[in-house]
């Protein structure tokens, strides 16, 4: 089984600049009732090809192929222990597959993939997670919330690192990624876990940037079931403009972004660190005073017993 998924994993990782197919699912999650029925589509990017296998993977399983489907003959062939009455897959048009599965069950979720050769490689698309549930089904967008980089950071480290908070969105499937503009590749950033409070969930991606290229406005994309299958992209500007724009007292009206989501303020950012530096100051000089008089007390209390 180890083995099936190394070579699985080791063919879709091929970069698709490397080869001439590129395979698109596009949706990269859907949530369904029970009962119900999901249908996802494959667009081909390619001068030649024929058969699309579709696989399911589901975690602690190897991968399985559900069907084979021949866009030359039109035809399908499924694999042993799939049924018609489940699994259909059929051609949109010359470039296009679609996969219908139907009366859903719990069983069925998992990650779905297309495939096919491009020579002596099988190309996979990154696949769509298929969530099936028997509750009521509660989509929600992310939140998306910026911290930009202050100046005493910039001063002291020549970098400056730039967060952003996704929240509130459900289900937990959700692809981030940093650019300097729509047509780079996209930037080295860092990704946290993704945690859920109150049934909905959330994540942190963050992205430092040596001084000498802070002058330069980045783009930030999301891609979430709920927003459409185009990631969407928001601008963020570049903090040295912003620093050179607004003095410290008028930045919190200055440099707010008017792009919806990009509701965090450097100056409420800088001004947030200091708040909280304040009051764990204070708390730990609560704690060493109240261990100073409980250690008092208790050699009042022995001195008395003697």
């Amino acid at each position: 089984m180890s083995g099936y998924l190394a070579l699985l994993l080791a063919a879709a990782l091929v970069p698709a600049g490397q080869t001439a197919m590129v395979l698109k699912q596009g949706v990269i999650s859907m949530i369904r009732n029970t009962g119900g029925s999901a249908t996802l589509t494959c667009e081909i990017f390619s001068p030649t090809f024929d058969n699309i296998h579709w696989y399911r993977y589901q975690e602690g399983k190897a991968p399985e192929r559900l069907v084979r489907y021949s866009m030359k003959k039109s035809e399908s062939v499924l694999d042993t222990g799939f049924s018609a009455n489940k699994i259909r897959a059929f051609k949109v048009k010359d470039t296009s597959c679609r996969l219908i599965l139907s009366n859903l069950q719990i069983s069925d979720s998992g990650m779905y993939h297309c495939a096919s050769w491009d020579g002596p490689v099988k190309v996979f698309d990154e696949g769509t997670k298929l969530i099936v549930t028997n509750s009521v089904i509660k989509k929600k967008p992310p939140k998306p919330i910026f911290f930009l980089p202050t100046l005493e950071e910039v001063k002291q480290k020549k970098s400056g690192t730039y967060i952003c908070l996704l929240e509130d969105f459900f289900p937990n499937v959700v692809k981030t990624h940093w650019k300097e503009n729509e047509n780079s590749q996209p930037l080295a950033a860092q990704l946290g876990p993704i945690t859920m409070t109150n049934g909905y969930y959330s994540q942190v991606s963050w992205l430092t940037v040596q001084e000498e290229n802070l002058s330069k406005n980045l783009t930030y994309f999301y891609q979430h079931e709920d927003v459409g299958t185009e990631p969407v992209a928001v601008t963020v500007p570049s903090v040295l403009e912003l620093f050179k724009k607004s003095s410290p007292s008028e930045s919190c009206e200055k440099t707010e972004v008017k792009v919806e989501g990009l509701h965090e303020q450097h100056f409420a950012n800088t001004s947030a660190f200091y708040t909280y530096t304040i009051l764990l100051a204070k708390s730990a000089t609560y704690f060493i005073i109240i261990l100073f008089f409980l250690y008092q007390k208790r050699v009042a209390g022995s001195q008395g017993t003697k």
